[in-house]
């Protein structure tokens, strides 16, 4: 599958579905395999939005393991281990509320 890919894409992967489909047999059995191989060609351009999902479990396992790296330390104190915790915990949400960097061409 292609990711990234802009909208002309999608659009000339339509274009290729919709004259398929217009060229193919009207009987249902005959137009069947044409329709699902435009289809196909669409889903092939469409991006997969991933990205989120998969940042947010990979930000939830940093600070599971921030966590447990702060209680395994037997210098602070409880009160300061609490507050190392809580600024872990603002930190990671912040960076889950904050819009992705835009990707940058290299020229």
């Amino acid at each position: 599958m292609k990711r990234g890919c802009g909208n002309q894409a999608v659009e000339d992967a339509a274009k290729k579905a919709k004259e398929a489909i217009d060229a193919a047999p009207t009987t249902e059995a005959k137009s069947q395999p044409t329709r699902d191989r435009g289809k196909q060609a669409i889903a092939d351009v469409t991006p997969v939005a991933d990205a989120k999902p998969q940042q947010k479990r990979l930000l939830n396992k940093r600070l599971m393991l921030r966590r447990r790296a702060i209680e395994a330390d037997k210098n602070p104190t409880r009160e300061e281990k609490d507050a190392a915790i809580s600024r872990s915990e603002i930190v990671a949400t912040q960076r889950l509320q904050r819009p992705p960097l835009p990707k940058l061409a290299i020229i």
